[in-house]
């Protein structure tokens, strides 16, 4: 591939996983672990929140919440799907897509906002994971031996731990830590159906509601919708699974956001039923201290370390997008030998850059979630804007710009139009 198509698609990243000769051998992902990397990416340790978001909201509320914005988190992830489609067969052939690719051919003098926002809105979710294992280990480690450890080595050995998988080039190479994830989350969802089967909630159960809607209900909308933001991690399924049909790509979404919907369901029902209005805001803290329930913690520390990674990769593709765009192009005059050159410097160059931009994201991190102890305003502002424009308006105004006109265009403005009310609404409920 030559680095004027490279330009043009926006595929820094991409250009070291593609031969020239043979772009059909990126398509290497399996659909099962296509599912996994996706779903690992929806589902995290934010599902321990929801049945506090279901006090706010109540059983039967919470529950059309969830289903709600399950399927606008869907369509969203068609409409993005779709519009690699469009830009690629634009381009003239199966070149790669990225967020930046997209923006380009939709609104050109937005793109480089919009890597950016997707850089940032990744990093920062991925600080807050490494914050999790460094305020999750010590407690289990106090519960343990009935002393208080440091936060910081166990936040330096967590990202020491998925480093290697941040180097990664594919987004493939992580579907065993994937598949590693999700049986942490199927052990805590299966230990908190069963604890709520066996009446568990004791003397410390409160009441429960079906549905309650006022201004705590508004503020805790957002957990709902933020909860299945993963649209950042939907191009590389496009570029790496096996037979990229439309029917096969939106089957991969079905599955990844369905299972997430279910799982979210039971955790939020059954920990709401367990201890009703008294739900704490992570539903562990209502448990007494037993070894399933330090098992849980330990498994929600490597949940949301093996989840870095899913975070690294898009945000480093957004980056070294913007290091390609920033680049001047170069002459179309030249030689094929000098043509050749050109092309093993700027692969060089490539390797260099996604070696650069990872160690920086790692240590960014780490020194970050080492020195601040609470990101909740900052992350909360960065899900308010950025977790909607990935979700909502992207999406929709991506592929409002790029279709023809149809229904499915009309609900793509809809869906832009949507997130554009979300963002300054949430933004309102977090700051007044």
């Amino acid at each position: 591939m030559d680095s004027a198509l490279r330009d043009s698609t926006g595929g820094a990243e991409e250009a070291l996983l593609l031969n020239s000769d043979a772009p059909e051998r990126q398509r290497v992902a399996s659909f099962l672990s296509c599912v996994f990397n996706l779903t690992n990416t929806i589902v995290g340790s934010g599902m321990l929140g929801l049945p506090a978001a279901f006090s706010n909201a109540g059983s039967l509320l919470g529950c059309a919440f969830l289903v709600l914005f399950a399927s606008t988190s869907a369509f969203g992830l068609h409409l993005l799907a779709a519009a690699a489609r469009i830009v690629s067969a634009k381009a003239g052939g199966d070149a790669p897509s990225s967020f930046r690719s997209v923006a380009t051919a939709a609104a050109p003098r937005f793109a480089v906002l919009i890597d950016g926002a997707v850089a940032v809105k990744c990093f920062g979710v991925a600080t807050s994971y490494l914050i999790v294992v460094g305020d999750t280990m010590p407690v289990v480690m106090a519960k343990l031996g009935g002393f208080a450890a440091n936060r910081s080595p166990w936040i330096v050995g967590a990202a020491l731990l998925v480093a290697p998988l941040c180097y990664m080039p594919r987004l493939d190479g992580l579907k065993f830590a994937s598949a590693l994830s999700l049986g942490f989350v199927m052990f805590l969802t299966v230990m908190i159906v069963e604890y709520y089967l066996e009446g568990g909630g004791g003397g410390d159960v409160g009441t429960t509601s079906l549905a309650v809607f006022d201004l705590d209900t508004a503020k805790t909308m957002t957990i709902f919708i933020f909860g299945y933001t993963c649209h950042q991690n939907i191009f590389a399924v496009v570029n790496e699974i096996k037979r990229p049909t439309p029917a096969r790509l939106d089957a991969v979404v079905a599955t990844s956001i369905g299972t997430a919907c279910g799982i979210y369901l039971l955790v939020a029902v059954c920990g709401y039923m367990t201890f009703g209005d008294k739900v704490q805001g992570d539903i562990l803290d209502n448990y007494p201290v037993e070894p399933a329930i330090t098992v849980a913690r330990v498994f929600v520390a490597a949940l949301v370390a093996l989840s870095f990674p899913l975070q690294c990769h898009p945000s480093r593709a957004c980056v070294m997008s913007l290091l390609q765009g920033a680049r001047p192009p170069p002459p179309d005059d030249a030689s094929d030998a000098a043509l050749a050159l050109r092309k093993r410097a700027e692969d060089r160059r490539t390797r260099a850059e996604h070696v650069a931009v990872t160690t920086v994201f790692l240590v960014g991190a780490t020194l970050i979630a080492l020195s601040v102890e609470s990101l909740s305003t900052i992350l909360s502002v960065v899900g308010a804007t950025g977790s909607t424009a990935v979700s909502y308006i992207l999406p929709g105004g991506i592929y409002y710009r790029l279709a023809e006109p149809s229904p499915k265009r009309t609900l793509a403005l809809g869906q832009f139009l949507l997130g554009c009310c979300i963002v300054p609404t949430a933004l309102t409920l977090i700051f007044v």
